[in-house]
């Protein structure tokens, strides 16, 4: 993707690419966005993870606004998959992450905040066994919590448990691919942390910041599992 100006959408979350993303839009300046993409022939806006600031900046109260957000730079294109209209102009989005794109500058504010994007592939690392071993290390333990958090599923939870059998047959071996898997089923990362591998630059910088919390993750579902349902990770 070469330079482009797109829509941009500050939220309290991280948008890790290949995750799905729901939005309530509901704020005037983000319906025309909706609008807008809809009317035109491509769906995509960017997510940038707020510093500082706040995600909705208008109020039913009459002025009572919020501080206009401070964003990373870093964020992820998010494709609009879904739209549900609401009968008093709000809507419901179904979205993908994309692509990595980092911030060049801000464009305009209104109606909606835009600004101009340049592609951020990852770079490249060299094949190593250390490399190897990092990669079988992250793709053990993540198997093993997806496991430990389908044993605990309260009885009634079907979809989730068939869900979570996708994602173990899914893992992917190759290093790419690999880190951003982990990085969409970390259950514990804080934003920040997130943010963190977003920003890693290449797969295997992304993998090595990961393990540790893959790690924890492990070691708190199989605590969860022997405690039994009752106890686990999703209570």
């Amino acid at each position: 993707m070469s330079d482009r100006t797109l829509p941009l959408f500050a939220l309290s979350s991280v948008l890790i690419p290949g995750a799905p993303l729901p939005l309530h839009i509901f704020e005037q300046r983000y319906r025309r966005m909706v609008a807008d993409l809809l009317a035109g022939d491509e769906r995509e806006f960017v997510i940038l993870l707020i510093k500082e600031g706040a995600e909705v900046l208008e109020s039913h109260f009459p002025g009572l606004t919020g501080q206009p957000p401070v964003t990373h730079e870093i964020g992820t294109v998010a494709h609009i998959d879904q739209v549900q209209h609401l009968p008093d102009g709000r809507s419901l989005l179904a979205c993908t992450g994309l692509e990595r794109v980092r911030l060049i500058e801000r464009t305009q504010t209104e109606p909606y905040p835009t600004g101009r994007f340049a592609a951020l592939p990852d770079g490249s690392h060299q094949p190593s066994a250390e490399a190897d071993a990092v990669v079988q290390r992250v793709r053990q333990s993540v198997r093993r919590v997806l496991e430990s958090v389908r044993v605990v599923l309260p009885p009634g939870g079907d979809a989730a448990r068939a869900g979570l059998e996708r994602a173990i047959r899914s893992i992917p071996q190759e290093a790419g691919d690999l880190s951003y898997f982990v990085a969409r089923a970390l259950f514990t990362a804080s934003n920040e942390e997130k943010q963190r591998l977003l920003e890693a630059s290449d797969p295997l910088a992304r993998l090595n910041l990961a393990l540790p919390i893959v790690l924890l993750e492990e070691h708190l579902a199989a605590q969860g599992t022997r405690a039994g349902p009752s106890r686990g990770l999703l209570n």
